[in-house]
């Protein structure tokens, strides 16, 4: 178990933005502001406890729980996953509320951790490897 709970990422590969090459200039301002306030952060715990509490659920479920838009949870899904805090279901099911396939999700082992201790033990997210879109 400790060695999950070491499983703390190194601050500096926080320093992405996850704006597009494309974005203006002001989408990247924004997100290193977001990011440098805490929103990210803040974000991530309340998607991560969110995800505790209705594991099993998709991101557009999520949001009927949350004052989130489904995509903002997407987004920090997408980071907590890079960070092991979150994983998606094997196979995907129906979303209740847009009767598509989707993705549902749940804590991993590290995730109930740092829910347990109150706090994120991995994050930032590791940066996306090279070629996956931002």
């Amino acid at each position: 178990m400790t060695g999950l709970v070491s499983k703390i990422l190194q601050p500096d590969l926080f320093d992405r933005v996850n704006a597009r090459r494309t974005d203006p200039a002001t989408s990247a301002a924004a997100d290193r502001a977001f990011t440098d306030g805490g929103g990210k952060a803040s974000q991530a715990w309340d998607v991560l406890c969110l995800v505790g509490r209705h594991p099993g659920c998709t991101a557009m479920e999520l949001a009927d729980f949350s004052d989130l838009d489904r995509y903002q949870i997407q987004r920090r899904i997408s980071d907590l996953t890079r960070c092991g805090l979150v994983g998606a279901a094997v196979r995907p099911r129906t979303c209740t509320k847009s009767r598509r396939l989707a993705s549902t999700w749940s804590l991993t082992l590290i995730g109930r951790e740092s829910v347990r201790h109150g706090r994120l033990l991995a994050w930032p997210p590791a940066k996306k490897p090279a070629g996956e879109a931002a």
